[in-house]
């Protein structure tokens, strides 16, 4: 084994905390180093082992990763990590142990596995236990019907073989929680020997010593056409091109002993049973004609490829050194349908195959090829939902329409319509990111999007969904927004954006910190439009947002008249609020929940505010 495989995981753990933190490793004690142990797994490890799990730039991954582990500490229930974006959450909890031999440090207790193995069972009720205000709007901002959960319980401790068994069972849900919650959860419980191969492994991305042989029948094509196409360059690689059904992916997978090194390049396996993965199966089975056009197909490296002569009807490969760098949820997801349904029944499945041959003598430049093919097979990022949006015309006007304004402060606006990385943001730009933009704008003038069904709601151009509402006309979305059009929206930003820090420093100033009306900023935003809304009529309203639209009165010494009445009115928003949540009678977490997301939540908010604009 190479020194590189040698690494271990308390080598590496220790310059990660001194470049962190300045200061000698041998300083730290155990509960400091546990929580860095969380982020260290987070950062080194599980993020460039799956580098699409997460979609922000690299960045913001960062950012993340540095505010979610300050979770750790009084009242964290167990987690000292918890990250989402998007529909993925990150839940690490860590257990260093400073001691050198196995055997003289503590060991993990059931009484320690049982509290991870529930800790989405209080997250689910985290209204009703005592959490620390970093875990708390954390767990506000979970989907629990949607998310899926990659949950790791790390440890230096010593791990009993019978408790590691015990670990790994299957996890109950509570009462309330969704019934197929379990099937989007995974949990790895890693000993060192675990965090040691996990780390071996990110670093041992490219290893070809576990490749083998296999023989691949490709699907005819018709009029006697070849089965496959093949490529070549001047640097002497072939590429081939093809198609392959669907049982022959499930084969390819189910052969004794090939499950490992048929995966042996790919630094993404598979994830569990996600939304994606389920949606592979599905498509295969109600849709299989279907299948070749919905699915990017599969990527695979092999050291030498050639015609299988025995193959008579002239449609078969030989692959040495063959391993899959991109598709391992294509094929498991195929694999585990076939299973499900019996062999034969995705005969009518058609995969895309691609296979790069190249030159298995490890050349200096041949290797940075594999290194290359392989990242760029596989960091691409996770498609949003609102990323079909970016490139709209009218998105594009609106970022033309920010690009006129004034600078305030010094800096000038920047309308971020596409995912960019966050170092082409430069220090001299206010950025406003799209999807936050229009959730503000919908929940002002209509209530929060997941009162309506959420982001697929709110970046939906069907008529009275969300984005049509915004954007949209009897001739479907409109390609721009005029002056006038653009700074009552613009308007709407600016003035959410103030009342934002009015309603985080309510929330962190103690008292009604705790106050559960105040927990999103959504629903606060609906009251402040209503309000607005009652207080100037809507011909007034729109003249008022129009005249907000130009950013300029939040300057830090302008604007003291538009910040005194926005001021006012979010005291009146919270009260609002505050009266409206008091009326609902169920107290659980689930009623807390459904308090968010319940049409009657409006008609409540806008009762309240029409009885205290009417006692004002």
């Amino acid at each position: 084994m190479s020194e590189e495989l040698k690494v271990k995981f308390r080598d590496r753990f220790p310059e990660y905390i001194e470049k962190e933190l300045g200061e000698s490793f041998g300083k730290q004690n155990d509960k400091t180093l546990s929580r860095f142990m969380s982020r260290f797994f987070a950062e080194k490890v599980y993020l460039p082992k799956y580098p699409g799990s997460f979609s922000n730039d690299p960045d913001d991954i960062k950012q993340c990763i540095i505010e979610s582990s300050d979770v750790d500490g009084c009242n964290d229930q167990g987690v000292d990590f918890i990250c989402k974006d998007g529909n993925s959450v990150l839940i690490i909890q860590a257990k260093y142990s400073s001691g050198k031999k196995v055997t003289k440090r503590p060991s993990e207790t059931r009484e320690d596995i049982d509290h991870f193995r529930a800790v989405l069972g209080r997250l689910y009720s985290y209204r009703e236990l005592k959490v620390n205000s970093r875990l708390r709007d954390a767990c506000a901002e979970i989907d629990w019907e949607n998310d899926n959960f990659a949950m790791y319980y790390i440890t230096l401790r010593q791990f009993p073989p019978d408790l590691l068994k015990y670990a790994r069972s299957p996890i109950s849900i509570i009462g309330g929680q969704p019934p197929d919650l379990p099937e989007r959860v995974s949990i790895e419980w890693l000993d060192e020997e675990g965090l040691n191969h996990e780390v071996r492994e990110t670093d041992s991305q490219g290893d070809l010593s576990r490749t083998e042989s296999v023989h691949i029948k490709f699907t005819p094509n018709p009029d006697s056409q070849p089965a496959w196409i093949r490529m070549d360059d001047e640097s002497g690689r072939s590429c081939y091109f093809g198609r392959i059904s669907g049982t022959e992916v499930a084969e390819l997978f189910n052969f004794k002993n090939r499950k490992l090194s048929l995966f042996s390049l790919n630094i993404r396996t598979y994830l569990g049973n996600t939304e994606t993965n389920k949606n592979i199966r599905t498509t295969a089975e109600e849709q299989p004609s279907s299948f070749f056009y919905f699915n990017n197909g599969i990527s695979a490296l092999a050291t030498r490829i050639r015609k299988d002569e025995s193959d008579k009807e002239k449609r078969s490969l030989i692959c040495d050194g063959f391993s899959i760098i991109n598709g391992a949820q294509t094929v498991r997801s195929l694999a585990t349908a076939q299973k499900e349904k019996g062999r034969g029944s995705l005969d009518g499945v058609q995969v895309v195959l691609r296979i790069t041959e190249y030159d298995p003598r490890q050349r200096t430049e041949e290797q940075k090829f594999i290194e290359n093919v392989t990242k760029y097979n596989n960091t691409q990022n996770s498609i949003k939902i609102s990323d079909f949006r970016s490139n709209d015309r009218v998105q594009q006007s609106i970022r033309q329409h920010f690009d006129e304004l004034n600078a305030v402060d010094g800096k000038r606006f920047l309308y971020v319509h596409k995912r960019i990385d966050s170092q082409s943001i430069t220090s001299g730009k206010i950025p406003i990111r799209m999807e936050e933009f229009l959730k503000t704008l919908h929940s002002f003038l209509y209530g929060p999007d997941d009162v309506f069904g959420g982001t697929s709601y709110m970046f939906s151009s069907t008529k009275d969904d969300g984005y049509w509402k915004l954007f949209g006309d009897s001739g479907g979305i409109v390609p721009t927004l005029d002056k006038r059009q653009f700074r009552r929206l613009a308007g709407v930003w600016f003035v959410c954006n103030y009342a934002k820090s009015v309603w985080k420093a309510k929330k962190e100033s103690g008292g009604e910190s705790q106050a559960p009306w105040l927990e999103r900023r959504w629903m606060f935003f609906f009251a402040l439009g209503t309000l607005l809304k009652l207080e100037k009529g809507s011909e007034g309203l729109d003249n008022y947002l129009i005249r907000m639209g130009s950013g300029e009165w939040t300057r830090k010494n302008e604007g003291r008249e538009e910040k005194e009445v926005i001021e006012q009115v979010t005291k009146k928003a919270f009260y609002v609020l505050k009266k409206s949540y008091e009326k609902e009678g169920d107290r659980t977490a689930a009623g807390h929940r459904n308090w968010f997301r319940d049409r009657k939540t409006l008609e409540s908010i806008e009762s309240e505010a029409s009885d205290i604009s009417e006692m004002i």
